[in-house]
Formats: C-alpha cells, sequence, structure tokens
C-alpha cells in the first residue's frame, strides 16, 4: 500500500511540474510587453499608419532568406497600403561576406536607398557571396544603382555603419532571435517562408479583414 502511494505520489507530482512547464511559457507570454524591434527610418518600407507591420530579421547571404523576398512582395501586392515591413540585420559568421553586406546597404540607406541595395544584393547572391573581396563589387552595385559614390565609398572605408548591424544582432540576441529569416509580425513570431505563408499570411489576412 505505502509503495503504491508513493508511486502515487510521485506520478501525481510528475504530472504537476509538466503541467508548469507547458502553462508558464504561456502565462510569462501574456506578462511580457512585445516585442517591437527598432530599426532607422530607411529601412521602414510601408505606410507609417498601416495595420500590420512585419519586422524580418535576415541575412543577404542566407538562401532562405532570399526564398522569402518574393513571397513578401506578393503579400504587399495582395494589401496595398496594409504592411509595413521592417528589415533587421541579423548576418551570421559563418557567412563570409554577409556583415559587409549589411553594412554595405546601410551606406546606401543613408542616402535614402536601402531598399534598392537590398533587391540588388539578393537578385545577384550567387555572384558577390563568391567573390574574394566584396567592396569592388559593392561599389559597382552602387554606381548601377546611381548612389553617390563620393559618401556611400567613405561610408564603407570607415566602417561607420557597423554599430547600426551590431546593434541588430545584440537585439537579435537578447529576444532570441536564433535563425534566419525570423518574421515578427504584430507581436507574433514565425520562422522561414514556409511558416511566413501559411501561418503568417493568415494571421496578416486577419488583421486586416476581420
Amino acid at each position: 500500500m505505502r509503495l503504491k502511494t508513493r508511486a502515487a505520489r510521485k506520478a501525481a507530482s510528475g504530472a504537476l511540474i509538466l503541467g508548469l512547464s507547458l502553462a508558464l511559457p504561456a502565462a510569462l507570454a501574456r506578462l511580457s510587453p512585445p516585442f517591437v524591434p527598432q530599426a532607422p527610418d530607411y529601412r521602414h518600407d510601408g505606410d507609417a499608419a498601416a495595420p500590420v507591420v512585419i519586422y524580418e530579421f535576415s541575412d543577404f547571404e542566407c538562401t532562405a532568406c532570399r526564398a522569402s523576398v518574393e513571397p513578401l512582395k506578393q503579400l504587399k501586392a495582395l494589401f496595398p497600403g496594409k504592411i509595413r515591413l521592417v528589415f533587421k540585420h541579423l548576418p551570421w559568421d559563418f557567412h563570409k561576406h554577409a556583415k559587409a553586406a549589411a553594412m554595405a546597404a546601410e551606406c546606401a540607406g543613408k542616402q535614402g536607398r536601402f531598399w534598392d541595395f537590398h533587391d540588388k544584393l539578393y537578385a545577384s547572391q550567387e555572384d558577390w557571396t563568391k567573390a574574394e573581396k566584396v567592396e569592388p563589387v559593392f561599389l559597382l552595385f552602387a554606381a548601377q544603382l546611381h548612389i553617390e559614390e563620393g559618401p556611400f565609398r567613405s561610408c564603407l572605408e570607415s566602417g561607420e555603419s557597423a554599430p547600426a548591424v551590431e546593434a541588430d544582432i545584440k537585439e537579435a540576441d537578447d529576444h532570441w532571435v536564433r535563425s534566419t529569416p525570423t518574421f515578427i509580425i504584430n507581436g507574433r513570431r514565425f520562422v522561414g517562408a514556409k511558416q511566413l505563408r501559411s501561418h503568417g499570411y493568415n494571421l496578416v489576412e486577419r488583421t486586416i479583414k476581420p
């Protein structure tokens, strides 16, 4: 009888611990303030009053991130004026040129051309990622996009955009963003293009068409 009682207590205790482990994260999520990433204005694309805001943590050398570019454009086209996209840098150390690309995009952003450079980097990803030195390639991209060379070159050479990239990396680390692309849509997190197309699209549609 004592053995059965002890076993029953142990089972009840295990069930209680399991229940708490499942309930606690959800309770903490409700108590925690929503994660609202920060980014300069030139990395915002869309109406400031849009009901849906999508923050994308991305790496310019990441092939999965490149695969998300078109779905995001399609989503914005489906709901014109209703979505604001905000880009966040998360270059991985194992991608040789990712941080340099992020810094170059920041330099373009300072001339109001962040999104043009963003599109160029992803469209040409298979080419520039194989280069031994990427600075000449980025200068060529800037010329093709009619970005003023002097300020762009100076920004690249000085490394002045590094703090902005490092701040994004720290913010991602502080909030447990561990994969690219990761999307924060009105406070809810989705990882990868597959989740974006399924759950992310559904959330956007429910928000815009309740």
